[in-house]
């Protein structure tokens, strides 16, 4: 556990950026790099090192983390880092509350937002590579890039449709 002058100086520090909505401390300072996850990060003096904002909070302010064990927030807030709102768990525990909370949920097909193309223009590519008809020369006809013929030729993406009979284009 640090000491208690670096734990004062770490909430000040966490203080001047942060808006309190529902209980939850949201932390406004600059976002991680990874795309997928908007947890914070930030530099921990005694290690010279960036961590998840949760994480330093949870070992300066809580208590020392155990290995294999990661912070999971109460809240699902990733900026939050309310230290009522924090726990410890394994990734298995916190895949498991994404499911139970419905927060596994991957939009598809033309639901997805980087979707270029509509459900039947994807049915009528699968119908014509049935068919027979080269991915170059559809992509051509299609004006659309030939790796995403391949890409959906070979269930890369749009897997989730599958032709009963290839020939007639019935999903």
């Amino acid at each position: 556990m640090a000491n208690d002058t670096y734990q004062l100086k770490l909430v000040k520090r966490l203080q001047t950026r942060t808006i309190y909505i529902d209980n939850c401390w949201i932390y406004t300072g600059a976002p991680s790099r990874e795309k997928s996850y908007d947890a914070p990060r930030i530099y921990d003096k005694h290690t010279s090192k960036q961590y998840p904002l949760a994480r330093v909070v949870y070992t300066y302010l809580v208590k020392p983390i155990p290995k294999g064990l990661i912070v999971l927030h109460r809240c699902d807030n990733a900026r939050c880092w309310n230290p009522k709102h924090l726990s410890l768990g394994t990734k298995q525990d916190n895949s498991r509350d994404m499911v139970l909370k419905e927060r596994n949920y991957a939009p598809s097909g033309e639901n997805s937002s980087r979707s270029k193309l509509k459900l039947s223009q994807v049915i009528d590519i699968k119908t014509k590579l049935a068919s027979g008809i080269g991915a170059t020369k559809l992509a051509k006809e299609l004006n659309i890039n030939r790796k995403t013929i391949d890409s959906i030729k070979h269930g890369y993406s749009w897997s989730h449709v599958i032709l009963q009979n290839p020939s007639s284009g019935v999903v």
